[in-house]
């Protein structure tokens, strides 16, 4: 019971002292209104009045917080305990990617932490972390390749441009017609050559066929096939041949 009792008085005094000596009486009703671009909020240096937390890279620190503090995840680079030091900014202890249990990629755990707080602050589920960098997903052709007219004897050039996670095998299909099984290509056309790198941007691949000296035999059907381990998409198009006018 002794113990309890000086637990109690000690933690009296030391939130005492941790307070600014200007804090008065609280009214609730005079604190100020706030309006936080993060929707989070804390106590002021008073435990009284509503103040918007920092987010990253904005001014925290100073005197008893009084620049304010970090919402989670971030840390302010400022000790407030140090009367001389100037205020800092809110930094990430963890900047490194991360896959989220929502299916979200975040640019640094601190990103996912924060939103996981604002979302369980707003009524929503938890977001953990599910590993290191971003998120698997099946592949998505973002640029498919468009309808080709053309006379014989031109150059035709195809592309395909897939997002995925892990990267995408792009493979071209070729089909005469809706009944032809089809082959893939470059297969048996001399004139037709296919290639794929990675890039422009992360997690994207983009695959090209190229048809030199377009011939008759080039009409029909081609298809850009993208598949990895969880899944795989399709963009289907159409080139058509017409003789060259002598």
């Amino acid at each position: 019971m002794e113990t309890k009792l000086l637990l109690a008085v000690w933690l009296v005094l030391h939130t005492a002292y941790c307070l600014p000596k200007d804090c008065g009486e609280c009214e609730p009703d005079a604190c100020p209104e706030i309006d936080c671009p993060s929707n989070m909020t804390t106590k002021d240096a008073c435990s009284c009045c509503g103040v918007c937390l920092r987010e990253e890279d904005e001014v925290c620190g100073g005197k008893h917080w009084s620049e304010g503090r970090c919402v989670e995840g971030y840390y302010c680079t400022a000790d407030p305990d140090n009367a001389d030091e100037k205020p800092g900014v809110c930094n990430c202890k963890y900047p490194y990617r991360v896959c989220g249990s929502d299916g979200k990629d975040y640019d640094t755990y601190c990103q996912l932490r924060f939103t996981s707080w604002r979302s369980k602050k707003m009524g929503g589920d938890k977001i953990h972390k599910v590993h290191k960098g971003f998120c698997e997903f099946a592949p998505i052709i973002t640029i498919p390749p468009t309808d080709v007219r053309n006379t014989t004897g031109n150059t035709v050039f195809m592309s395909c441009e897939v997002k995925s996670n892990p990267s995408s095998q792009i493979v071209w299909k070729f089909k005469k017609d809706e009944e032809d099984e089809g082959v893939d290509l470059p297969a048996d056309y001399a004139n037709t050559f296919c290639s794929f790198r990675g890039g422009p941007h992360t997690n994207k691949v983009t695959g090209w066929v190229l048809i030199e000296g377009l011939q008759k035999t080039n009409a029909g059907i081609y298809q850009c096939f993208a598949s990895n381990a969880f899944g795989n998409d399709t963009s289907t198009v159409y080139v058509e041949v017409q003789e060259e006018e002598l």
